[in-house]
């Protein structure tokens, strides 16, 4: 949002302009945290699922984000939903 809002369409982006889609993306985080949560909970247990959902966003997400250029970012996720969807899609 800040990308294309700031650099391709030159406007400015703080909370006051974009305060419910900030509210949009938060809730988003805080679901799939959630979700994350819920489904490794069974298997790793409360304390190892929180340390798994940690090193996730810092050191794979967080990491990715900085080193890599948008455009790099978004063929990498349509390669991975692809992936994920044919391995996952069939039932």
């Amino acid at each position: 949002m800040e990308i294309l809002e700031s650099k391709v369409r030159s406007r400015r982006v703080d909370y006051e302009n974009y305060r419910s889609l900030t509210h949009v993306i938060l809730g988003l985080i805080i679901a799939t945290s959630i979700s994350l949560h819920v489904a490794l909970w069974p298997h790793y247990g409360g304390l190892k699922t929180v340390l798994i959902g940690i090193m996730i966003g810092w050191g794979v997400l967080l990491q990715s984000m900085l080193l890599f250029t948008t455009v790099v970012q978004n063929f990498v996720g349509i390669v991975l939903m692809t992936l994920f969807l044919q391995e996952y899609g069939t039932a």
